[in-house]
């Protein structure tokens, strides 16, 4: 027998008896989990909101929970899937891992309704992969790429695709582009 499977979960800290039950289930299958550390967001608990600096940080260390896995599952309780999982499920088909959800309907329909944001974030990660992760001979950048990332995300309008991102870029220089999938209004 070999290592068992390594199983992600990912979704808001307000789901805390869903990610029970999903740490119960996967456990009971022979699994390894690696889940959130704490959940703040749950009514109980006694966990204070970390600050903003503190809720990046435990972002990064989730993606990094992401890279150990094989699976990643996704709690998508009433189909809520919020900015962090967001990234979570690019970063996941990023880096080619299976997915599961906690609803397997709406969690296809949020990537079928999505699939513009997911592919503009998928891109950013592809143009700003850190290349020590693939060519070790390579210096490693003083900020992981998830790092990276967060700080390219909050200035990225990412409700639009590449070409509309190209297009932007081209009108901010005094060219006339457009995006034919997704015109300016």
């Amino acid at each position: 027998m070999g290592r068992p499977k390594i199983v992600c979960l990912c979704g808001s800290t307000r789901f805390y008896d869903e990610f029970q039950q999903a740490n119960y289930a996967e456990t009971m299958s022979g699994h390894i989990v690696v889940s959130v550390g704490f959940y703040p967001r749950h009514e109980g608990s006694k966990f204070a909101h970390p600050t903003i600096v503190e809720k990046q940080k435990l972002d990064v260390l989730h993606m990094h929970k992401i890279d150990l896995s094989e699976r990643v599952h996704f709690i998508n309780k009433a189909g809520y899937i919020g900015e962090s999982t967001t990234r979570e499920l690019a970063y996941s088909v990023f880096t080619h891992k299976e997915h599961s959800w906690y609803d397997q309907v709406a969690g296809e329909q949020f990537m079928i309704r999505n699939r513009h944001m997911l592919g503009a974030m998928i891109a950013v990660m592809a143009d700003n992969a850190d290349p020590s992760r693939w060519h070790a001979k390579q210096p490693h950048n003083k900020l992981t790429t998830w790092e990276r990332l967060l700080e390219i995300w909050n200035g990225r309008d990412l409700d639009r695709c590449e070409t509309c991102e190209l297009a932007a870029r081209l009108r901010s220089q005094g060219e006339t582009a457009t995006c034919e999938t997704h015109p300016e209004p």
